[in-house]
């Protein structure tokens, strides 16, 4: 099996009967997807993704990688960054006809065609204040460019826990919601109090993700989502509901701003909402996104597994939410799962990664140099308990307890 050393560069030449596959159903995936079906007139024969099973903008599901064993031969375009090395590794066990590709000339293309028609992003990836130049320098370093971005701290992707008071008590949930004790909100004051800091030092957040519990729970959900809006250094917040709340006149007025997004979880008969709120959002001109997960990945019993330092770096290394990083209760988390297990007492401080905010008085500089060192390390002391690489998948939502409905 040869060992393909040279990356092309795909462009519309490129086109031809071979397939099309898209690695990556993110940002860049639809990117992909967008340059190719609708300014070239290409067609894309599959997307591959191993965390998502649908995405809104392509109509068929996503293939898992294991499907790509299948093909004889196919052009295989890498639409990811941070994941950019990890997905070349593993084109390389499949069949020798099987040719590899970046996106470097495909990011080039959209870009020059969004700014010259003064386009407004309307996707559910593409939207908010899209800052094209720092996604094509993120992915031209992750693709091997020695171009400066790693002396910057840019978040592709950061979760804020805003509140642990729920409307579902789901067994699996991977904010450990059950076991919050009293729940809670964290006020607007903490936000920008710890978070605020947390703007201070990094260049940028590409998507923020307001998430609980059940976020429209909060007491404050107005005043945080529009402080959240004002911030120039995030450039879109994403809201993630489970649909059981419906959010008042108020918030659905805020919500129709270009920086935000809408995510509404699917959990069937749970879910009692959801098509009032996707009719809702229709009307109130909203963006918004339906997730139908059929499936999540087990997540307890939580217990060591003493692997080896070689094994928690593979482990890290092949971690799809290996970006998930975010805060919860005053402290800044490499892993955000991880994060509600020591909020929760399910990790000590000692097993878990994470910086110090609401505790800690920090000089700027000494702290933009500590989220540096946070972002920079091979392997999480949490993945010695994660369940996750065992990849036991099980139905969403199942409820602990009968479910009882909140009054907003």
């Amino acid at each position: 099996m040869q060992n393909r050393k040279i990356i092309w560069h795909f462009s519309r030449e490129n086109i031809s009967d071979r397939p099309i596959i898209l690695w990556g159903g993110g940002l860049y995936g639809e990117i992909a997807y967008r340059v190719i079906t609708d300014l070239w007139n290409g067609e894309i024969d599959a997307i591959v993704d191993n965390k998502f099973s649908k995405v809104s903008w392509y109509a068929d599901d996503l293939m898992r990688s294991d499907k790509l064993r299948e093909y004889k031969s196919a052009d295989v375009l890498i639409c990811a960054a941070n994941a950019f090395q990890t997905i070349y590794e593993e084109i390389q066990l499949l069949s020798d006809d099987i040719r590899v590709f970046d996106l470097k000339e495909i990011l080039s293309e959209y870009k020059n065609y969004y700014e010259k028609n003064n386009l407004t992003a309307q996707s559910p990836y593409l939207y908010g204040d899209i800052d094209f130049e720092e996604i094509c320098l993120r992915y031209q370093y992750y693709a091997g460019e020695n171009n400066g971005y790693c002396n910057k701290i840019y978040l592709p992707y950061c979760v804020l826990c805003i509140t642990t008071k729920c409307s579902l008590r789901c067994k699996n949930c991977a904010a450990f919601i059950t076991r919050y004790k009293p729940q809670k909100d964290y006020s607007l004051e903490y936000i920008k109090k710890n978070f605020g800091r947390i703007l201070e030092v990094v260049d940028g957040i590409q998507e923020l993700e307001l998430m609980g519990g059940e976020p429209f729970l909060h007491s404050e959900f107005n005043a945080v989502l529009q402080w959240c809006i004002e911030q120039k250094k995030i450039h879109a917040v994403k809201i993630v509901t489970n649909g059981t709340i419906m959010p008042k006149e108020s918030t659905w007025q805020i919500m129709k701003n270009n920086k935000i997004k809408l995510v509404i979880d699917n959990y069937g008969e749970l879910s009692r909402l959801y098509d009032t709120m996707i009719l809702r959002a229709q009307e109130s001109g909203v963006r918004y996104e339906e997730q139908n997960l059929q499936t999540w990945y087990q997540l307890e019993p939580i217990d060591r597994k003493n692997i080896s330092e070689d094994g928690l770096k593979k482990i890290y290394h092949d971690c799809n939410f290996r970006t998930c990083i975010g805060m919860t209760n005053g402290r800044f988390y490499h892993c955000n799962v991880a994060g509600h297990m020591n909020t929760v007492g399910l990790l000590t401080d000692e097993e878990s990664d994470y910086v110090e905010l609401e505790n800690r008085e920090w000089d700027l500089e000494e702290l933009r140099d500590a989220i540096r060192e946070l972002l920079a390390i091979q392997y999480l002391k949490a993945c010695d308990y994660c369940n996750y690489p065992k990849g036991m998948e099980i139905p969403v939502a199942e409820q602990a307890v009968e479910y009882v409905e909140n009054e907003t």
